[in-house]
This record gives C-alpha cells, structure tokens and sequence, in this order.
C-alpha cells in the first residue's frame, strides 16, 4: 500500500523508494509520525503522515507522563508532501532557517521512529548534507545521510538548532543512508502564502512533538470496546 499511495502522488517516482516514515497502517485506520511547531499553535508534519485519516494529536513524553494536544488540519500539500495543524493548546515552537545549505553541511534529524519498539522518547541523529538535489535531482529536497526509520517522517532537520527542512523519505535497496529532506524554502512559501508567522526560538528537542492519526473508524471501535471493558467490570463488581 505504501509504495501505491506514493506512486498515486508522485507518478514519476520509482518503487525502489520507501516513502512512509509515519509508521501508517492504513488498515487500522492510525498513524505515528513526527512533527514540529514554527508557532505557538501551529505544528507542521508531512502530508503522508495525515493522509486519509480525520483526527490527529500531538504528545510528547517527558518520561513521567504524557500530554495529548488537539490538532486541527490547516493546509495540505500532497505534492510537497508538507502538511500544516492547528494546535488547540500552546506549543513550544522553533526558528525555521529558510536558507540552502552546501554539501558536507552537518545536520541533526529528531523524530520519534518506531515508537512501539524504541519507546516514546525522543531521538536524534547526526550527519551531513550528501547533495543540494533529492531523488532524481529533485530541487525541493536535500539528500542526507542522517539515519532515520518509521517514525521519523515530518520531524526537523536541524544546523545549529535551526530547522533547514523537512524528514521525509529514503532510498531503499542496496543504498544505505540515503535519505531526504524537504528543504525549509519551501515551507517558508507555504507559510507566506497562508500568512503564519514563525516566532519560535526554542530548541528543537523542545519544539519537536509526535504526531498521531486516526480514522473516525479506528476511534470509535476503540472507544467502543473501552466502554464495554468498563461495563463488564462495573457488572463484576
């Protein structure tokens, strides 16, 4: 399924790319991904991560406990692969450095990847930018050799704690370590275009949240069987 939805977006992209970082299991009608806020109220993520679902939060686990924050769908943008939320509750946001960097450039990825099996902390990884040009030559995006799993999709790629682009995808196969961001430009268009102020100055482990989707489907089931445990316990009792 992933690599059909990928191909339904991009037709001329090749099935050797593993497109889903967002740990999506369309079936189950829920998604895991990561994300970050420019704003007090406004996270951004990749549009795959959100794609086709209709209820979204994001959390983050400071090792005690766990808050879910409310996020409302602003703007999509299935080409780019860039999604724009609304946050209900307020967010520690990050400077978004719209600049293109050269080649050997260092960078730093956070995300939340494969939450099931690493925990829901947050993780970070360390490398360099491999080339100005993504797949094919794509100008919207950096290739990088930061390593990034499920999960990762929609969290920063970060030089000197200020976001320069977007996770999003990468090379499956022989490759190793080929990886790709969308470059920070390009959110910056959108953001003028919708006319959102970035005013974060926090630091990306603090502005960097993870991302949950759900299907109306997945929630209500999910409810559903939570009230009747509850029922079945109120009647043991």
């Amino acid at each position: 399924y992933v690599q059909k939805k990928f191909m339904s977006i991009f037709v001329e992209k090749e099935f050797q790319i593993f497109f889903d970082f967002g740990e999506y299991f369309y079936e189950d009608g829920i998604a895991f991904g990561s994300g970050f806020a420019i704003n007090d109220h406004t996270i951004i993520t990749n549009q795959h991560v959100i794609s086709g679902l209709d209820l979204f939060w994001a959390n983050k686990y400071n090792g005690s406990e766990k808050k879910d924050t409310e996020l409302e769908v602003v703007y999509q943008d299935p080409l780019l692969d860039i999604a724009v939320l609304h946050s209900k509750d307020s967010l520690m946001a990050c400077e978004v450095d719209r600049n293109i960097y050269d080649i050997g450039e260092e960078v730093i990825t956070y995300g939340f990847p494969q939450i099931k099996i690493q925990g829901e902390s947050l993780k970070a990884t360390k490398g360099i930018i491999s080339s100005r040009m993504g797949y094919q030559n794509s100008a919207d995006s950096y290739q990088i050799d930061a390593a990034i799993q499920p999960g990762n999709s929609g969290g920063p790629l970060t030089r000197n704690d200020k976001i320069i682009g977007i996770v999003s995808s990468r090379l499956e196969g022989e490759s190793q370590l080929v990886n790709y961001a969308i470059k920070s430009i390009f959110l910056g268009a959108i953001l003028d275009v919708l006319n959102i102020k970035n005013t974060g100055t926090a630091k990306p482990n603090e502005c960097t949240y993870s991302i949950q989707g759900q299907s109306y489907r997945y929630y209500n089931e999910k409810h559903q069987k939570k009230n009747e445990v509850e029922n079945y316990i109120q009647e043991d009792k």
